[in-house]
């Protein structure tokens, strides 16, 4: 046989005994609940479930932070079946800090895959007035989708009518964040010359269109916009300044007593 093909023949056998040794890695996360409408999101409270498929023992990462099981957080490992492992990431009453890029990483090894959750939650604003507020803003922030029409505003369970000169509703306004999976639309509800009849109870009702069927969904939270009463300092009258009245000390008294007996 030529020296030439003996060698080839060796060189292939080589590299087939090599690529033989090397051990195959795959790892692939699926969602368990998939929403057609709005993939790779989920309303505030509901649940993250996800399953990651792979040809080894793997570790969950959010934002790179290795996940660990808590409150709330579930972590089931399967037994391998057909060289593949199965391990479910379970995460029930979801907010919008469970938000950003879910991975699994094989351990021992440097492969992984990705998936990124956005949680659609709505935040409000409690506020605080006093007798010197000239205006009050209250402020209903819509996290990781667009809401479909203007937010409803209502003040203790009834709807505040959009001609009403006290009130002004501000259209919603786009504010960058620290978090790029947390993005943020602000909406305003202003009370002119607010007092202490305006305080009560405010819900600022979010209606989102979902998807390409055209699904609703609203979303209602409640803030408060308290009144603080001025502070008065017991025992003071009108147009009298409390630090300007005479004051006994204990000492003073004392020798009060023993004039007063000395003089008699």
């Amino acid at each position: 046989m030529d020296p030439q093909v003996v060698t080839i023949y060796f060189l292939i056998a080589g590299l087939k005994l090599v690529s033989a040794q090397v051990p195959y890695h795959f790892v692939r996360i699926h969602d368990n609940i998939p929403d057609p409408d709005i993939p790779s999101n989920v309303l505030s409270g509901q649940n993250i479930d996800l399953t990651c498929k792979s040809s080894g023992k793997v570790t969950w990462k959010l934002n790179n932070m290795t996940l660990n099981e808590m409150q709330g957080l579930k972590i089931s490992h399967h037994s391998e079946v057909n060289g593949e492992y199965q391990t479910r990431l379970e995460w029930t009453d979801v907010g919008l800090e469970n938000s950003g890029d879910y991975s699994c990483h094989l351990l021992n090894a440097p492969t992984s895959d990705h998936y990124v959750m956005y949680v659609i939650e709505v935040i409000p604003k409690d506020v605080l007035i006093s007798k010197n507020t000239s205006t009050a803003t209250l402020q209903c922030t819509v996290y990781n989708w667009q809401s479909f029409r203007p937010v409803i505003w209502s003040k203790d369970g009834k709807e505040i009518s959009s001609e009403s000169a006290k009130f002004e509703t501000k259209p919603a306004k786009h504010v960058d964040t620290m978090n790029k999976y947390q993005a943020a639309t602000i909406n305003n509800l202003i009370i002119y010359n607010a007092t202490k009849a305006d305080a009560g109870m405010y819900t600022c009702l979010v209606r989102f269109m979902i998807g390409t069927t055209g699904r609703l969904e609203n979303v209602t939270r409640g803030m408060l916009l308290k009144y603080s009463e001025p502070n008065v300092t017991p025992g003071a009258t009108s147009g009298q300044n409390p630090s300007h009245l005479p004051r006994i000390t204990p000492l003073a008294s004392i020798f009060t007593v023993i004039l007063m007996y000395t003089a008699s």
